[in-house]
């Protein structure tokens, strides 16, 4: 164990003490590990940050201090700092933030050794605030068998998409295919699809869909 260890003497006569202080240092830098996150995601907004701490140690397991720490930043993951030296403790934090909605496995490495310890950090959407739908393939003839879609995206303050579910609220006129009961998730493209949409009247229908969670709309 690296530290500093008392030893104390006694003269067998009289009785008298003295101690000696024996210091022993930790080796050479051999092994790096993850040794905290905090938190394992965050929102995508370029603020809220992921806290990584990293730990360097010896060969016997003992914290070694000033080994200098690397990080690489894969996608587009803002890692902060790029590298660093250790502390007493063999600690060196950084800060991981993204402004997209990506899983990525930050790979950090101990320069003096080469060893590496990877984490994976996930940035997910803030809440829904945008919701946009869009009929395809229009105009369709009133025939029954001619079939209208429609996409709608959800996304959040940033343009992200935002993995949810979207309800029909309203399905106004004769539409077939479509009804107030019906719901379809987003998934990771932030786009829900309705299809199979026909009618036998002409005219133009109005349909209002709701974000499940936000309650926003869009007809």
């Amino acid at each position: 164990d690296a530290g500093e260890f008392d030893v104390t003497f006694q003269e067998a006569e009289e009785g008298i003490t003295d101690t000696a202080s024996l210091e022993f240092e930790a080796g050479d830098p051999a092994e790096i590990e993850i040794d905290e996150v905090d938190p394992t995601d965050a929102t995508v907004d370029a603020t809220e940050e992921i806290t990584i701490t990293t730990v360097v140690t010896d060969a016997n397991d003992n914290p070694v201090e000033d080994a200098t720490v690397n990080s690489d930043e894969p996608g587009t993951v803002d890692v902060t700092p790029e590298s660093g030296e250790t502390d007493e403790n063999g600690q060196f934090v950084f800060t991981a933030t993204s402004d997209n909605v990506e899983t990525e496995t930050i790979t950090f490495t101990e320069d003096f050794s080469g060893d590496t310890a990877d984490q994976q950090v996930e940035f997910e959407a803030g809440d829904a605030t945008q919701i946009t739908a869009e009929v395809q393939d229009a105009p369709a003839t009133a025939d029954g068998t001619d079939e209208l879609s429609v996409e709608v995206t959800v996304e959040d303050d940033g343009d992200n998409p935002v993995d949810t579910t979207v309800n029909v609220e309203d399905a106004a006129g004769e539409l077939d295919g479509i009804n107030e009961t019906d719901s379809a998730a987003t998934g990771g493209d932030g786009v829900a699809t309705f299809d199979g949409i026909t009618s036998t009247d002409a005219g133009e229908f109005e349909v209002t869909f709701q974000e499940e969670e936000e309650e926003i709309e869009d007809t």
